[in-house]
């Protein structure tokens, strides 16, 4: 018998993974001889169809639901065109109030020096701080409390979206008497680069899995949040987190992090074995190469 898996996705079509590599193939279609402005919106306007293949293959033994919450409203049509969603909201962005001051944020750099080896937000923050001086050593304090203050907008609009995607999916599996085996969280501009091959009838019921951060300094810290497979008493965790965010860091790897550590949830990490530079360059040289 197939299991039953649900899968949750979420957020704006465009692309969420990898923004830096994304600005260096734009400026390297710009310098082509054929370059034209139809190429670059191509590249602009992610096709949701190549989050749902790869999807779609990764589950190909399973009975899969897809429930959506999406803020791209003008590719509404497309999106329910290819994934047929159980249950939907696809609606305007809003607005969310920025206030840093509902966050565990250090009030100066002495401050964030002072107490990273004490405090997990702190240590988020300083990582971040060191990486940005050593591209710019004018970057300052200030300069980090201003992307932070960017960064809750979109955090605030990810756990939104987010928790109503899993709203959306508690009230169908109510309606419908579904009793799923497992759930998958994602997003749509990281649907595509989902490139795990579970073994869903190996997978433990009672922990989430997640893709580690191997080697790096924060890899005890912080979880690569573009992808999650959880069960039933899990899935209400993500749906929390909208609500606790001023409790954690601001930096989305963390806050997961904390957030399944506060609820002593097990988490097993899975070991990125590819390189997802690589393969974000090659789709993209597909749409260089695109024919208009």
């Amino acid at each position: 018998m197939k299991k039953k898996i649900a899968i949750c996705l979420s957020g704006h079509l465009h692309y969420s993974l990898l923004s830096g590599e994304r600005n260096e193939i734009l400026n390297i279609i710009k310098q082509e001889e054929n370059y034209t402005q139809k190429q670059e919106e191509r590249f602009d306007q992610d096709d949701p169809i190549h989050g749902y293949k790869n999807l779609v293959s990764k589950f190909k033994n399973c009975e899969i639901d897809f429930y959506i919450h999406s803020w791209s409203k003008t590719a509404e049509d497309k999106i329910l065109s290819i994934y047929n969603p159980k249950n939907f909201l696809i609606e305007d962005q809003r607005n969310f109030e920025v206030n840093i001051k509902e966050y565990n944020f250090p009030i100066s750099e002495e401050e964030i020096l002072k107490k990273k080896n004490l405090n997990s937000n702190f240590f988020s923050y300083y990582l971040l701080l060191e990486a940005r001086k050593k591209i710019n050593k004018e970057y300052s304090y200030n300069d980090l409390k201003k992307e932070m203050e960017v960064e809750i907008y979109r955090t605030s609009s990810r756990y939104y979206s987010l928790k109503k995607s899993i709203n959306l999916l508690l009230e169908n599996e109510k309606k419908e008497k579904i009793d799923y085996d497992f759930f998958v969280i994602t997003r749509f501009g990281n649907a595509k680069f989902f490139y795990w091959n579970p073994k869903i009838e190996k997978i433990k019921k009672n922990s989430i899995y997640a893709e580690g951060r191997t080697g790096r300094i924060d890899e005890k810290l912080a979880v690569n949040d573009g992808w999650f497979i959880c069960n039933k008493k899990n899935i209400t965790l993500f749906e929390s987190l909208y609500d606790l965010r001023g409790d954690y860091s601001i930096r989305a790897p963390f806050a997961f992090k904390q957030h399944f550590d506060k609820h002593h949830t097990d988490v097993v990490l899975i070991e990125q074995k590819l390189n997802i530079k690589n393969i974000f360059k090659k789709f993209i040289n597909k749409i260089i190469h695109f024919k208009i």
